[in-house]
């Protein structure tokens, strides 16, 4: 529950909650920027609290690191949810990764050891792992938004070079079958500074089982509107709890562009749950592994697959260079660095006509929300080109 929240926390997510509810009283409001905004170089002072005793285990050791083992810091952890604290002395890393777990005993047992396959592979590459327990606002899934929205506020108060970049959330049915594969693989190059979160989308549209946020403004700006979403703009139809929500916040005038589509065969594979195949992903997702007229359970189809990544762990994994990803990574980024240059020139001509309007449109619309189908951008691309040849 909220009032169980240390005073300083509620009053941020309270605070950002209200902040949100000014814009999506808006819908017409075009996006604010930051990119205008000068830089702010102060920094919070951490204070210790006392706390509570945890209320579970965390089972996570400190992360992989390249110093040599005999300098390596002392593993300290957080008394309240067993994350470990980072050392005041070191920068911070790149990325973090976050997920939740708190469902029946049964489930959670399973739920357990996927997790565990995301902490190992946390530690090969210096990724913490933080764990939320319990609910900390009585909304179902949506302690999800809650949670990363407080992660990211907690990263922001802290001096530029000790925040991570991203956070990482996935969902506890998820597990990591190929542990050669790093996180920062997918993440934009420099010069898409204006991408905030990379996404993955189903037959639904966007899925919240997986996705990367950027550790930015925009992204606790975003959060906070879909936190508010529910009591401040009951009007909205957005369907699957925080996932609809989310969906509904990005595809607001002025934040599409902030989110990107990637194939999410790369980093979030779903369907997968019959039986163990040949397959070289990195990761699977096992939303919907109990529904549909499956005929087993989604623990039951979980365990087959966590026993093989335990057992056999040599089975799925593979060198990263041996893998299609870092190709098709290198590819999708150069491919979406077409598209914007192909934006420009038609925003830089002076005769547009209105064959090369409806066309960039389009060809808008493809960039923005569905990136994903890279086969489908590539031919808008040139269909634009064709007009202005």
């Amino acid at each position: 529950m909220i009032a169980q929240i240390s005073s300083p926390i509620r009053a941020l997510i309270l605070l950002f909650t209200v902040v949100g509810s000014l814009y999506i009283f808006h819908p017409n409001n075009p996006s604010f920027s930051f990119k205008n905004r000068p830089s702010n170089d102060a920094t919070a002072i951490e204070i210790p609290k006392s706390a509570p005793a945890p209320k579970a285990p965390h089972n996570a050791i400190s992360p992989a690191t390249k110093l040599p083992v005999d300098s390596a810091p002392e593993v300290i952890k957080n008394p309240i949810s067993g994350d470990i604290v980072d050392d005041p002395d070191k920068e911070g890393p790149r990325v973090r990764q976050a997920t939740m777990i708190y469902e029946t005993e049964k489930i959670n047992v399973i739920y357990e050891r996927s997790i565990d396959t995301h902490i190992k592979h946390g530690e090969r590459w210096g990724v913490p792992t933080h764990i939320l327990r319990h609910d900390v606002i009585e909304a179902g899934f949506f302690n999800k938004p809650a949670y990363i929205l407080g992660l990211i506020i907690e990263e922001m108060a802290k001096p530029y070079d000790k925040r991570a970049d991203w956070i990482v959330w996935f969902d506890a049915d998820t597990i990591i079958l190929n542990p050669a594969v790093p996180w920062t693989l997918f993440l934009p190059p420099s010069d898409f500074d204006d991408i905030h979160i990379l996404a993955t989308q189903d037959q639904n549209g966007f899925n919240a089982g997986m996705a990367i946020f950027r550790v930015h403004e925009w992204s606790v700006q975003t959060l906070s509107e879909t936190l508010a979403l529910r009591q401040l703009r009951p009007d909205a139809e957005f369907g699957l709890d925080d996932q609809g929500a989310l969906r509904w916040v990005f595809e607001r005038n002025g934040y599409e562009q902030h989110v990107k589509y990637q194939p999410h065969n790369w980093w979030n594979s779903f369907g997968l749950a019959r039986e163990p195949y040949d397959t070289d992903a990195f990761t699977l997702h096992f939303a919907g592994a109990d529904c549909c007229g499956q005929p087993e359970s989604k623990g039951t189809v979980m365990g087959r697959w966590l026993d093989i990544v335990e057992s056999r762990p040599q089975e799925y994994a593979m060198e990263l260079e041996k893998t299609k990803l870092p190709k098709e990574v290198e590819d999708y980024w150069a491919l979406l660095k077409k598209a914007k240059k192909t934006l420009m020139d038609v925003d830089n001509r002076e005769d547009k006509s209105g064959e090369l309007q409806t066309a960039k449109v389009e060809l808008w619309d493809c960039y923005s929300r569905r990136a994903d189908n890279t086969t489908e951008l590539s031919m808008v691309i040139q269909k634009v080109e064709g007009i202005m040849a």
